[in-house]
């Protein structure tokens, strides 16, 4: 259940070729700090649309023994795939996140601030209209006589027919699933709010790039304008790009 964090890359600074060639020279395995970092080179797969990679990088822990407290190190692995529109990072803690995001500037996108994509509420709205069923909902509802509830959660078929949709759908949304049928094995996608994607189906990472490729192309790109290496969300889903 593969889950990604999306930034917007200016398209004119994404060379897939390049960026496949330069990863294998960052091998983390040919790192010569005391705490290794860099890509697994084994990971690389380079598709025409996308390449997919692994980054990790060594850490410090301790484990207690009968001697005493000793130290050892651990290797922490995120995934990234790389898009022509889109750099999706493994979803991971904020430390960690940032510390993905400014290896990738340094050595992929050279000059460029990266800036998180998030769906807003009109998104999540517009993916239930277009999607053929929602699997599941999540809201925060804010109306009068539900402060104490934190959340509402709507999970299972029909969810749009039911009563309680009826009366609850229009709180805030936080979280949508939805079927995507147009593609083979008709995969199950999660939106959060904070910009969060799930991928339900156990997919090979053939599938997992595919997947990912038909949601950039056909969903996320139609919502996101780039200016000065800046991204910003701007209009709906499936909305012509300015």
């Amino acid at each position: 259940m593969p889950s990604f964090i999306l930034y917007a890359v200016p398209r004119e600074r994404v060379k897939l070729d390049e960026i496949a060639e330069k990863a294998k020279l960052l091998s983390i395995y040919d790192d010569k700090n005391d705490f290794k970092s860099g890509i697994f080179p084994e990971s690389v797969i380079k598709k025409d649309y996308a390449i997919s990679l692994e980054y990790g990088f060594e850490y410090p822990f301790k484990y207690p023994t009968l001697e005493g407290p000793k130290e050892a190190k651990s290797v922490n692995r995120v995934p990234i795939i790389i898009t022509k529109q889109v750099i999706a990072i493994g979803n991971c803690e904020k430390e960690i996140e940032n510390k993905v995001l400014n290896f990738i500037e340094r050595n992929f996108v050279n000059g460029v601030s990266l800036e998180r994509i998030k769906f807003d509420e009109k998104v999540l709205r517009e993916l239930i209209s277009k999607a053929p069923e929602l699997l599941q909902a999540e809201l925060s509802p804010k109306r009068r006589g539900l402060e104490k509830v934190d959340k509402i959660s709507f999970i299972g078929r029909g969810i749009e027919e039911s009563d309680v949709w009826r009366d609850y759908g229009e709180e805030p949304l936080v979280h949508v699933k939805v079927l995507i049928p147009e593609l083979p094995e008709e995969p199950r996608v999660g939106f959060r709010k904070n910009g969060l994607v799930t991928i339900y189906n156990r997919f090979s990472m053939d599938m997992i790039l595919l997947t990912l490729r038909y949601l950039i192309e056909n969903i996320v790109s139609h919502f996101i304008v780039l200016k000065s290496f800046q991204s910003k969300l701007e209009g709906g889903l499936w909305d012509e790009v300015p």
